[in-house]
């Protein structure tokens, strides 16, 4: 008897020890996020960052943060996501996922008409940066022309070709402006797996999930797993193949068909397209800062620049890379994502090349 009473003493012990830990676990989570999300990015920024953002107090800097990487992604039935909405003093996002070029003026459907439409991902979105210090803001301002802000985080040729179609089979724009490269991949992975679930629990009425009790655990080992965000998306090196239909082929194939599509829907549409390839941190861009950008992450840009450039060149790209030589400050707020002084250059460039053609 004694022994059944010290079995079951001894699991409803580790029961209670058990439950204690996941709570403080999430408790944890919550509160970390709470603490970072509201008052700590100036104090984890470093020497690099900090002098980015010389030019607006603490508390701005915060909120400049919080809104750029606490953001909110929405579903779209066509690219799988999009920026999701939201207004604060740095960044504007409307309805339908288009980042203003200031505070004052959200973006509406009959802007579109005759304006310039600017694709891409984060870099062109403007991660890191105010609405007025992004490279299609900047743009807007030296050619005095509506330039709309169609960039989002993790886009890449596929999904921006996917927006472009949409749009243009109810408007029609002056011209359309492309900035790629470093987000080229596969397939269209970014929440690809969480849609998944999404779908399949959609069709159970009820089932029992482990994760959902043992959710901070899951959260926590995620954390402590050492492969970062980009070898587990789009910076996978040269050498990986993509895979479709049951079988195998190259990135740049991928990227040629993307690009051949483009092509296609521009001369259906009758608009004139311009794609331009990104420079990269480190390649084309100064960047100093090793502690956000390790050599072996910028080998890994390099490479992929390497692969992808010629095939970008075949479909009449043109390279950014030569506004940026012979430069050797501090270009970016992290890893890739462009300050505003390099949205400066890079707006100023595109503008040249504009009023040339």
């Amino acid at each position: 008897m004694k022994k059944v009473f010290f079995v079951f003493s001894l699991i409803g012990n580790c029961l209670i020890i058990t439950t204690i830990l996941l709570l403080t676990l999430h408790v944890s989570i919550l509160v970390v996020k709470k603490i970072k999300k509201e008052n700590l990015y100036y104090v984890l920024l470093n020497d690099y960052q900090k002098k980015n953002y010389s030019h607006l107090e603490n508390a701005e800097i915060s909120d400049l943060l919080k809104n750029t990487w606490y953001r909110q992604y929405q579903y779209s039935r066509l690219t799988g996501f999009s920026e999701g909405p939201g207004q604060s003093d740095f960044v504007n996002v409307n309805n339908f996922g288009i980042r203003s070029n200031s505070k004052k003026n959200f973006v509406n459907y009959k802007d579109l008409t005759n304006a310039i439409w600017f694709f891409g991902g984060s870099t062109t979105f403007g991660y890191g940066v105010e609405d007025f210090n992004t490279v299609p803001a900047k743009l807007e301002k030296i050619l005095n022309h509506k330039v709309i802000n169609f960039g989002a985080g993790f886009y890449y040729s596929a999904q921006e070709n996917i927006l472009l179609d949409t749009y243009l089979f109810t408007h029609k724009p002056k011209m359309v402006i492309f900035l790629d490269g470093l987000n080229e991949r596969c397939e269209m992975e970014v929440y690809e797996e969480e849609f998944k679930k999404i779908f399949e629990l959609a069709q159970i009425n009820y089932k029992w999930r482990l994760q959902e009790i043992m959710a901070p655990l899951f959260f926590y080992a995620k954390k402590l797993n050492l492969s970062s965000i980009n070898d587990q998306n789009f910076e996978k090196n040269k050498r990986k193949l993509c895979s479709k239909n049951g079988k195998k082929f190259s990135l740049v194939k991928i990227v040629d068909k993307n690009l051949k599509d483009r092509k296609q829907i521009c001369k259906k549409y009758k608009v004139e397209c311009i794609t331009f390839l990104q420079p990269f941190a480190r390649i084309h861009v100064s960047h100093l800062d090793v502690t956000s950008l390790p050599e072996t992450t910028a080998t890994r840009y390099e490479e992929k620049y390497n692969t992808i450039k010629s095939t970008f060149l075949k479909y009449g790209a043109i390279e950014l890379r030569k506004p940026f030589e012979n430069l050797k400050e501090h270009f970016f707020v992290d890893n890739h994502h462009y300050s505003k002084e390099a949205n400066t250059i890079l707006a100023k460039s595109i503008s040249e090349i504009l009023i040339n053609k």
